[in-house]
């Protein structure tokens, strides 16, 4: 799912007529992909799945948050899927905690296969921004985008850009940007 549709960057963009469209649709996927790589971030709902790690703590984070939905968790050691009865969801900050309390995850690395829906419904106003932004630099071979394809999309970051990000977008992304500790 992309930040935003063709529809409503060619709204922002000043856009009009289809000349555009196939060009314009051909990015919202890639820069999506770019902008949550690099702010480290979900910006949009979709459906995720981590390998997480547990120390036998009771309770084990999910990265894209917030959380709308478990599809499934499953011990990857003893090949079981986890009962819903069995844990429950802090859905705003990605928390599976173990149930009954007291109880705690088995130790293991990348132990838990958890498939969930996670990221926001809609993007604020300002990550938008950035993403026209970055979808103007594309249509005019401008920074982030040197280069494209379309067979198996890809593309090549042009001058100027740091991990697919322009930078007009920059300054609006690293306020977003999470910190790897």
């Amino acid at each position: 799912m992309a930040i935003d549709s063709v529809a409503n960057v060619k709204l922002a963009l000043g856009i009009s007529g289809t000349g555009d469209d196939d060009k314009i649709l051909a990015l919202l996927e890639p820069l999506t992909a770019a902008i949550e790589t690099y702010t480290r971030r979900a910006f949009t709902q979709a459906s995720r799945t981590e390998h997480l790690t547990s120390q036998g703590e009771q309770s084990l984070p999910l990265h894209w948050t917030p959380v709308s939905a478990i599809t499934s968790v499953t011990d990857r050691v003893t090949s079981t899927a986890i009962d819903s009865s069995e844990y429950a969801l802090e859905d705003d900050v990605g928390i599976l905690r173990r149930l009954p309390i007291g109880w705690r995850w088995s130790e293991g690395t990348r132990r838990y296969t958890v498939v969930y829906t996670g990221g926001p419904s809609i993007a604020p106003a300002d990550i938008k921004a950035a993403f026209y932004e970055m979808i103007q630099a594309g249509l005019v071979g401008q920074g982030g985008i040197k280069s494209e394809k379309d067979g198996d999309y890809s593309y090549t970051l042009g001058e100027g850009s740091m991990d697919g990000v322009p930078k007009a977008a920059q300054a609006t992304l690293n306020s977003y940007r999470a910190r790897v500790i």
